[in-house]
């Protein structure tokens, strides 16, 4: 082959070759969906943005049912039910007659899975802002009101009396919300349990009053994160000390975020990387215009509640911030504690949890 032959195929390859990394490096690539399974998909599994900011899209009702919220033109919305699974048996959505309000900022779903509760509020723009809250509760089975409460309940649910309990600041008091009645006692809180109770978060108390809950700490910023505590005690038993153990954080991680199973026994990890991945933490030499945003993994982890056998059923990239339109949200367990289920662009995803 002549010299110049040789140059032009040279050059040539290498053209190819720069193309291909190119294309490489700004396609989005999302490993994630590898192992997940579309359940469902349309508008209607798209993330909602209303003038309060995101919305719930769906919550699961029951292994196989979810709720859907439905944002309307006048920024009011609808809701839905509908059965997803199994894929073969699914249904179309039903309205149901309770309307959420427009400036709906957060919806639960209580422990009993016949409860809905819709947090609001209003601004009102007269001297200073003044912000109205209120919690407001109906009944999935008549669809009808069964509260509402002039502030935002954030105590936890207690199955058994149907109310919700505050623990006070100082650790000293206890405020019992009844959901039913809307009557409100206060009780002095004496016990060894050993724990600071405004740290702790949970979701409910089951019906035999045992907790198992996060109990949250501070971080130093640049500092490693710590690691995550997790208590257990009987608010029926205050002369009894609390569990308490550790659960370390893996090495260079920027956030480390978990829930429990529905059954109480496994935690599902959310962990993000503080370094880039390759090869944008190369990239990051280039000049100005040409520096492109960095990404970094992010891996979803099981374990059992003592962070034992942690492995990552599933990774994708994402940008160090909340403007990735196209990351996946929603991310929780199914009721059935066997999946964990996550929105992704315009349909709803399954991963069979090991």
């Amino acid at each position: 082959m002549k010299a110049p032959k040789k140059k032009a195929v040279i050059i040539c390859s290498l053209s190819l070759l720069f193309v291909g990394f190119g294309m490489w490096f700004f396609m989005p690539r999302n490993g994630l969906l590898d192992h997940a399974v579309l359940i469902a998909s349309g508008p209607e599994w798209r993330k909602i943005g209303n003038d309060y900011g995101f919305a719930p899209v769906f919550m699961w009702l029951n292994s196989e049912e979810a709720l859907l919220f439905h944002l309307n033109a006048d920024q009011s919305f609808s809701l839905y039910r509908k059965r997803i699974l199994p894929v073969e048996k699914a249904t179309a959505s039903t309205p149901l007659t309770i309307s959420p309000p427009a400036n709906l900022m957060n919806a639960s779903l209580l422990s009993d899975n016949q409860t809905l509760e819709l947090d609001t509020y209003q601004t009102q723009w007269i001297n200073d802002t003044h912000v109205r809250e209120h919690s407001l509760f109906f009944s999935l089975k008549t669809g009808k009101l069964i509260r509402e409460i002039p502030h935002w309940v954030t105590g936890l649910w207690h199955d058994s009396d149907s109310s919700f309990w505050d623990f006070s600041q100082n650790n000293t008091d206890l405020e019992v919300t009844n959901l039913l009645t809307g009557n409100i006692k206060k009780r002095a809180l004496k016990t060894k349990w050993g724990i600071d109770l405004k740290n702790i978060y949970a979701e409910s108390i089951d019906r035999s009053g045992n907790l198992i809950a996060f109990s949250y700490s501070a971080s130093k910023e640049g500092a490693p994160l710590p690691p995550e505590i997790v208590v257990e005690f009987n608010i029926n038993t205050p002369e009894i000390p609390a569990r308490k153990w550790e659960i370390p954080a893996p090495p260079d991680t920027s956030s480390f975020n978990g829930s429990f199973s529905p059954t109480k026994d496994r935690i599902l990890w959310d962990v993000v990387s503080n370094k880039p991945i390759f090869p944008y933490n190369l990239a990051q030499l280039l000049p100005g215009v040409w520096k492109p945003i960095p990404k970094y993994l992010e891996r979803w982890m099981v374990s059992d509640i003592y962070g034992h056998g942690m492995h990552t059923i599933a990774e994708v990239e994402t940008v160090d911030s909340n403007e990735d339109s196209y990351a996946p949200v929603n991310l929780e367990w199914n009721p059935d504690g066997k999946h964990v289920s996550f929105l992704h662009k315009d349909g709803l995803y399954l991963i069979p949890v090991k």
